[in-house]
């Protein structure tokens, strides 16, 4: 638990309130030193120029925000998503 960043939730709060998401994932930390391999794969995405690469939850998948090149690698699986956003006071068009 001591390898685990500290971080101040107010702050993150604040940030997110104002339009700046702090995008983290404390699992990640304990997962990779369970699995080092998912510290490769991650540093694998974020070298083809993704934004933001998260490990989601603990473990089971990537996220990767951002315009980036996937890369091939062996038994990825690739889900392309989109946002959906839609305008203040409206709805979805």
């Amino acid at each position: 638990v001591s390898a685990l960043p500290q971080r101040n939730p107010k702050e993150h709060l604040s940030h997110c309130l104002g339009g700046t998401f702090d995008l983290f994932n404390d699992l990640e930390v304990p997962a990779f030193s369970l699995k080092p391999e998912l510290l490769v794969i991650k540093s694998q995405l974020e070298g083809h120029g993704f934004d933001k690469v998260l490990l989601a939850g603990s473990g089971t998948s990537f996220i990767c925000i951002g315009n980036g090149e996937p890369p091939f690698l062996p038994g990825l699986a690739l889900y392309p998503a989109k946002f959906i956003r839609r305008q203040k006071d409206a709805w979805y068009a």
